[in-house]
Protein backbone atom coordinates (compact mmCIF):
# COMPACT_ATOMS: atom_id res chain seq x y z
CA UNK A 1 0.00 0.00 0.00
CA UNK A 2 2.66 2.49 0.81
CA UNK A 3 4.35 2.12 -3.05
CA UNK A 4 0.44 2.98 -4.31
CA UNK A 5 0.71 5.98 -1.74
CA UNK A 6 3.59 7.32 -3.38
CA UNK A 7 2.59 6.68 -6.84
CA UNK A 8 -0.54 8.66 -6.25
CA UNK A 9 1.39 11.49 -4.73
CA UNK A 10 3.56 11.33 -7.85
CA UNK A 11 0.39 11.75 -9.85
CA UNK A 12 -0.27 15.24 -7.98
CA UNK A 13 3.08 16.09 -8.06
CA UNK A 14 3.30 15.66 -11.90
CA UNK A 15 -0.27 17.52 -12.01
CA UNK A 16 1.13 21.09 -9.79
CA UNK A 17 0.35 23.30 -12.55
CA UNK A 18 -3.29 21.99 -12.52
CA UNK A 19 -3.50 22.24 -8.24
CA UNK A 20 -1.69 25.74 -8.99
CA UNK A 21 -4.53 27.65 -11.38
CA UNK A 22 -7.63 26.15 -9.00
CA UNK A 23 -5.40 26.97 -5.81
CA UNK A 24 -5.14 30.32 -7.19
CA UNK A 25 -9.14 30.87 -7.94
CA UNK A 26 -9.58 30.90 -4.58
CA UNK A 27 -6.99 32.65 -3.49
CA UNK A 28 -8.39 35.70 -5.30
CA UNK A 29 -11.90 35.11 -3.78
CA UNK A 30 -9.82 34.62 -0.56
CA UNK A 31 -8.42 38.43 -1.01
CA UNK A 32 -11.78 39.62 -1.96
CA UNK A 33 -13.47 38.98 0.70
CA UNK A 34 -14.43 41.52 3.49
CA UNK A 35 -14.94 39.13 6.36
CA UNK A 36 -14.64 35.29 7.12
CA UNK A 37 -17.30 34.36 4.73
CA UNK A 38 -14.16 34.45 2.34
CA UNK A 39 -12.32 32.20 4.05
CA UNK A 40 -15.25 29.63 4.96
CA UNK A 41 -15.65 29.84 0.53
CA UNK A 42 -11.71 29.24 0.16
CA UNK A 43 -11.62 26.28 2.80
CA UNK A 44 -14.20 24.69 1.28
CA UNK A 45 -13.39 25.45 -2.17
CA UNK A 46 -10.13 23.77 -1.49
CA UNK A 47 -11.57 20.64 -0.08
CA UNK A 48 -14.06 19.69 -2.57
CA UNK A 49 -11.01 20.27 -5.48
CA UNK A 50 -8.54 18.29 -3.08
CA UNK A 51 -11.11 15.42 -3.65
CA UNK A 52 -12.21 16.14 -7.15
CA UNK A 53 -8.55 16.00 -8.20
CA UNK A 54 -7.46 12.99 -5.57
CA UNK A 55 -10.36 10.49 -6.78
CA UNK A 56 -9.70 11.62 -10.57
CA UNK A 57 -6.15 9.53 -10.22
CA UNK A 58 -8.41 6.66 -10.63
CA UNK A 59 -8.28 7.81 -14.11
CA UNK A 60 -4.67 7.96 -14.39
CA UNK A 61 -4.67 4.25 -13.28
CA UNK A 62 -7.11 2.54 -15.71
CA UNK A 63 -5.86 4.45 -18.74
CA UNK A 64 -3.49 2.52 -21.13
CA UNK A 65 -4.33 -0.36 -19.23
CA UNK A 66 -2.05 0.78 -16.69
CA UNK A 67 -4.52 -0.77 -13.80
CA UNK A 68 -3.47 -4.64 -15.44
CA UNK A 69 -0.57 -3.58 -14.79
CA UNK A 70 -0.59 -2.14 -10.70
CA UNK A 71 -2.59 -5.59 -10.29
CA UNK A 72 0.79 -7.79 -11.30
CA UNK A 73 2.50 -6.01 -8.60
CA UNK A 74 1.95 -7.36 -4.66
CA UNK A 75 -1.36 -5.13 -4.41
CA UNK A 76 -4.48 -6.71 -3.42
CA UNK A 77 -7.71 -5.32 -5.32
CA UNK A 78 -9.23 -4.62 -1.76
CA UNK A 79 -5.54 -3.31 -0.96
CA UNK A 80 -5.71 -0.49 -3.78
CA UNK A 81 -9.38 0.51 -2.78
CA UNK A 82 -8.40 1.16 0.66
CA UNK A 83 -5.24 2.91 -0.41
CA UNK A 84 -7.34 5.13 -2.33
CA UNK A 85 -9.73 6.06 0.41
CA UNK A 86 -6.98 7.05 2.53
CA UNK A 87 -5.09 9.00 -0.20
CA UNK A 88 -8.37 11.10 -1.01
CA UNK A 89 -9.39 12.04 2.94
CA UNK A 90 -5.86 12.25 4.02
CA UNK A 91 -4.97 14.57 1.17
CA UNK A 92 -7.87 17.03 1.70
CA UNK A 93 -7.46 17.08 5.03
CA UNK A 94 -3.87 18.18 4.57
CA UNK A 95 -5.09 20.56 2.55
CA UNK A 96 -8.09 21.57 4.47
CA UNK A 97 -5.96 22.51 7.70
CA UNK A 98 -3.55 24.67 5.39
CA UNK A 99 -5.85 26.45 3.36
CA UNK A 100 -7.84 27.09 7.25
CA UNK A 101 -4.74 28.30 8.85
CA UNK A 102 -4.07 30.70 5.36
CA UNK A 103 -7.57 32.25 6.11
CA UNK A 104 -6.47 33.05 9.47
CA UNK A 105 -3.45 34.58 8.67
CA UNK A 106 -4.88 36.73 6.01
CA UNK A 107 -8.07 37.84 8.13
CA UNK A 108 -5.73 37.60 11.31
CA UNK A 109 -8.18 36.02 14.00
CA UNK A 110 -8.88 32.82 15.00
CA UNK A 111 -12.05 32.29 14.37
CA UNK A 112 -15.22 29.41 15.60
CA UNK A 113 -17.11 30.49 12.61
CA UNK A 114 -14.49 29.45 10.51
CA UNK A 115 -13.79 26.00 12.44
CA UNK A 116 -17.41 24.97 12.74
CA UNK A 117 -17.46 25.53 8.74
CA UNK A 118 -14.57 23.86 8.14
CA UNK A 119 -15.82 20.59 10.14
CA UNK A 120 -19.03 20.90 8.31
CA UNK A 121 -17.38 20.98 4.78
CA UNK A 122 -15.21 18.44 5.56
CA UNK A 123 -18.05 16.08 6.75
CA UNK A 124 -19.98 16.94 3.35
CA UNK A 125 -16.75 16.41 1.29
CA UNK A 126 -16.25 12.81 2.83
CA UNK A 127 -19.99 11.99 2.20
CA UNK A 128 -19.03 13.08 -1.30
CA UNK A 129 -15.99 10.98 -1.58
CA UNK A 130 -18.19 7.63 0.02
CA UNK A 131 -20.47 8.25 -3.09
CA UNK A 132 -18.08 9.10 -5.73
CA UNK A 133 -15.36 6.21 -5.33
CA UNK A 134 -17.91 3.47 -5.79
CA UNK A 135 -19.19 5.58 -9.02
CA UNK A 136 -15.84 6.15 -10.23
CA UNK A 137 -15.05 2.36 -10.16
CA UNK A 138 -17.90 1.43 -11.93
CA UNK A 139 -18.44 4.01 -14.58
CA UNK A 140 -15.30 5.60 -15.31
CA UNK A 141 -14.79 9.30 -16.49
CA UNK A 142 -18.61 9.41 -17.55
CA UNK A 143 -19.75 9.96 -14.02
CA UNK A 144 -17.70 13.25 -13.85
CA UNK A 145 -20.86 15.60 -15.06
CA UNK A 146 -22.55 13.82 -12.27
CA UNK A 147 -20.15 14.72 -10.10
CA UNK A 148 -20.01 18.46 -10.96
CA UNK A 149 -23.61 18.68 -10.61
CA UNK A 150 -22.85 17.51 -6.74
CA UNK A 151 -20.73 19.65 -6.04
CA UNK A 152 -22.18 22.35 -7.40
CA UNK A 153 -25.24 21.38 -5.31
CA UNK A 154 -23.46 21.07 -2.28
CA UNK A 155 -21.90 24.25 -2.87
CA UNK A 156 -25.86 25.99 -3.25
CA UNK A 157 -26.96 24.16 -0.42
CA UNK A 158 -23.61 26.09 1.77
CA UNK A 159 -24.69 29.33 0.66
CA UNK A 160 -27.91 29.04 1.42
CA UNK A 161 -27.41 28.13 4.92
CA UNK A 162 -24.96 31.31 5.62
CA UNK A 163 -27.57 33.10 4.35
CA UNK A 164 -30.30 31.16 6.30
CA UNK A 165 -28.03 32.58 9.68
CA UNK A 166 -26.70 35.76 8.70
CA UNK A 167 -30.79 36.65 8.52
CA UNK A 168 -31.54 34.64 11.90
CA UNK A 169 -28.50 36.74 13.46
CA UNK A 170 -27.54 33.09 14.37
CA UNK A 171 -23.69 34.13 12.46
CA UNK A 172 -22.22 30.50 13.78
CA UNK A 173 -22.30 30.92 17.58
CA UNK A 174 -23.64 27.49 18.02
CA UNK A 175 -24.56 28.59 21.62
CA UNK A 176 -27.64 30.21 20.13
CA UNK A 177 -29.41 26.92 18.75
CA UNK A 178 -31.92 25.60 20.68
CA UNK A 179 -29.86 21.77 21.03
CA UNK A 180 -26.49 23.51 22.18
CA UNK A 181 -26.35 21.46 24.81
CA UNK A 182 -27.17 18.23 22.93
CA UNK A 183 -24.65 19.22 20.36
CA UNK A 184 -21.86 16.48 22.08
CA UNK A 185 -24.63 13.97 20.90
CA UNK A 186 -25.50 15.34 17.46
CA UNK A 187 -21.30 15.30 16.70
CA UNK A 188 -21.03 11.86 18.01
CA UNK A 189 -24.43 10.59 15.59
CA UNK A 190 -22.47 12.56 12.41
CA UNK A 191 -19.56 10.37 12.80
CA UNK A 192 -21.22 7.32 13.51
CA UNK A 193 -23.22 8.22 10.42
CA UNK A 194 -20.16 9.16 8.71
CA UNK A 195 -18.17 6.20 9.39
CA UNK A 196 -20.98 3.98 8.57
CA UNK A 197 -20.93 5.69 4.70
CA UNK A 198 -17.64 5.10 4.05
CA UNK A 199 -17.72 1.67 5.43
CA UNK A 200 -20.48 0.78 3.15
CA UNK A 201 -18.35 2.35 0.52
CA UNK A 202 -15.73 0.94 0.87
CA UNK A 203 -17.40 -2.47 1.20
CA UNK A 204 -19.02 -1.29 -2.33
CA UNK A 205 -15.67 -0.45 -3.62
CA UNK A 206 -14.18 -3.71 -2.85
CA UNK A 207 -16.98 -5.58 -4.69
CA UNK A 208 -17.18 -3.72 -8.01
CA UNK A 209 -12.94 -4.18 -8.17
CA UNK A 210 -13.27 -7.62 -7.12
CA UNK A 211 -15.85 -7.85 -10.54
CA UNK A 212 -14.04 -6.19 -12.65
CA UNK A 213 -12.80 -8.16 -15.59
CA UNK A 214 -11.19 -5.39 -18.09
CA UNK A 215 -9.79 -2.06 -17.20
Amino acid sequence: MRGLLRKDLELARLNIKIWRVLFLVGVLYLFSGKSMDGGSFFTAYVMFVSIGLSAGTISYDTSDHGMQFLLTLPVTRREYVKEKYLFCIGLTAVLGVISMLISMLVYRKVNMELLVSAGAVFYCAILCLALMLPLRLKYGDRVRILMGGLAVAVFAVIALCNEILQKLHINGNVEDFSFARNRAWIAVGMVIVCVGCLGISIKSSEHIMEKMEEF
